[in-house]
């Protein structure tokens, strides 16, 4: 069910005039907080999906990590091939698994937008964990994990906001004219 904003309608009371948009009609919302709930619930159905997906990306980066230096490649190669194909895995489950986004019409937009994020990501981890690590002392892989762990509420704010957008509110006059 998508939520398309409300809907004006003359004659009838703040309450009954709030709808959603759905593929079968116009169907009735109760209250604010009713549908501020339902909207919290999806956030942390994205946010659990986008999780489950980074975890998932997390394994086989390092899986492919450890194929690729079992192959002889020096840790350059091996990393660059790691992560490349586990962001390609990460984009793909990102915009059609997580976001749902299914329109092949931004997805020019999407790869560019995910690509410099992706980059921006990874110069900053390495700024925190150096950052960690040489001012605070903090062992390496906890650097790693705290720098890491706060980059990914930022990435997914991103990401939700910026780059797989949610599906934009229609306003009446548009509703009207289809």
């Amino acid at each position: 069910m998508r939520h398309f904003g409300d809907i004006d309608q003359p004659g009838l009371s703040s309450d009954e005039a709030r709808t959603v948009a759905t593929g079968e009609g116009l169907l009735p919302v109760a209250a604010h907080g009713e549908r501020q709930w339902f909207k919290s619930r999806a956030l942390a159905a994205v946010f659990s999906r986008d999780l489950l997906l980074s975890l998932a990306s997390s394994a086989l980066d390092v899986g492919l990590f450890l194929l690729c230096s079992s192959m002889g490649l020096e840790i350059a190669a091996a990393t660059f091939w790691a992560r490349g194909f586990s962001a390609i895995f990460n984009f793909v489950g990102c915009k059609y698994l997580v976001f749902r986004r299914t329109s092949r019409r931004e997805i020019v937009r999407e790869i560019l937008s995910y690509a410099v994020l992706a980059l921006l990501l990874v110069m900053a981890s390495a700024w925190l964990v150096r950052i960690l690590r040489e001012q605070m002392g903090i062992p390496l892989a906890m650097c790693k994990l705290v720098a890491d762990g706060g980059l990914y509420g930022i990435a997914f704010l991103i990401k939700q906001l910026a780059i797989f957008q949610p599906v934009q509110h229609v306003t009446d006059t548009a509703m009207q004219a289809d």
